[in-house]
């Protein structure tokens, strides 16, 4: 059970399918365990002591943070079939972190600008204290026209790109595809659809194809069930020889960790170890015991704490 993937997650996020998406392009079997998609969610906060967002990762008492760096860890256990072939572009990466840090927040923009006065007034609560970005309803909607006419400069540009070749990056289907479909399907929740089949060819033609890797072989099971897998020892570590972190930090401190453009939930632990990639803070937690709790480097703030 210790090799066994459990996903936190809901359906309707847009991170977590990213997810679901690379579990079926390598074929994987997974525990599936489904997050209320407002605050407040105990089984994902006693198992990441702060995080609250979708997807989180955990195997055992390890515990990942963020779809790139649960990307990440799948493609390091699970290599073939490969989310970086030789025939992908070098540059990827760039445009994943470009879906990421921009178009997202262009789409959540516009549908929660087009739901203001029509989404739960609990949800655009709860949205509003973790995204810093999405203001007020009265905001987003002022602000609509503006966002829409970005979004379809950026779909024409994306359907241009497409038109020379079955994927983002090349040939084969490679991690830049999969960070970047589920954003424009979370575009094309709007009814009618902002992709239109005429108009978009080759855009529907592509989330078609990755579309069909499914989500591999998803199985339901309780959030009690995932906290008894945590009751594990972490994984054991290697720490990353000779790296000096830009910010300053140095393994067996105690720091503060959030993430630099959501959210305002800090975790405090120790610093175990850190590279350029990532960074695992191990905390411990009174009903759990010790978790490792693996974080991206890129996009999450990181700062000293008191040792008291």
């Amino acid at each position: 059970m210790t090799d066994t993937l459990w996903l936190h997650h809901y359906d309707a996020s847009p991170y977590s399918e990213k997810v679901r998406l690379i579990m079926g392009f390598k074929g994987l079997r997974w525990h599936s365990v489904v997050m209320p998609p407002i605050m407040p969610k105990p089984t994902l906060t006693a198992l990441t002591g702060a995080y609250r967002g979708a997807p989180v990762l955990q195997v055992g008492a390890d515990i990942y943070i963020d779809s790139a760096l649960i990307a990440a860890e799948l493609e390091r256990r699970h290599p073939t079939p490969t989310l970086h072939p030789e025939s992908a572009s070098k540059w990827a990466t760039f445009n994943a972190a470009w879906a990421d840090q921009w178009l997202f927040w262009k789409a959540a923009k516009l549908l929660t600008g087009l739901g203001a006065g029509r989404l739960p007034a609990a949800f655009m609560a709860d949205r509003q204290v973790m995204f810093s970005s999405l203001h007020s309803s009265a905001s987003l909607t002022d602000e609509l026209a503006h966002t829409q006419s970005q979004l379809k400069i950026a779909l024409q540009q994306l359907e241009q790109a497409l038109g020379s070749g079955a994927f983002v990056a090349g040939i084969e289907a490679s991690y830049a595809d999969f960070a970047l479909v589920h954003i424009v399907q979370f575009i094309d929740r709007l009814d009618p659809p902002m992709i239109d089949p005429h108009r978009y060819p080759a855009l529907r033609a592509w989330m078609a194809r990755l579309g069909e890797f499914g989500h591999g072989e998803r199985i339901e099971m309780s959030a009690s069930d995932a906290l008894a897998a945590a009751h594990s020892d972490p994984a054991a570590l290697m720490p990353t020889a000779n790296y000096l972190d830009p910010g300053g930090v140095h393994i067996g401190e105690q720091v503060f960790v959030r993430p630099e453009s959501f959210g305002q939930e800090e975790l405090r632990g120790e610093l175990i170890d850190i590279s350029s990639q990532r960074m695992v803070i191990a905390r411990d937690e009174p009903t759990l015991g010790r978790l490792y709790i693996h974080y991206p480097r890129l996009g999450y703030r990181i700062r000293r704490g008191s040792n008291a």
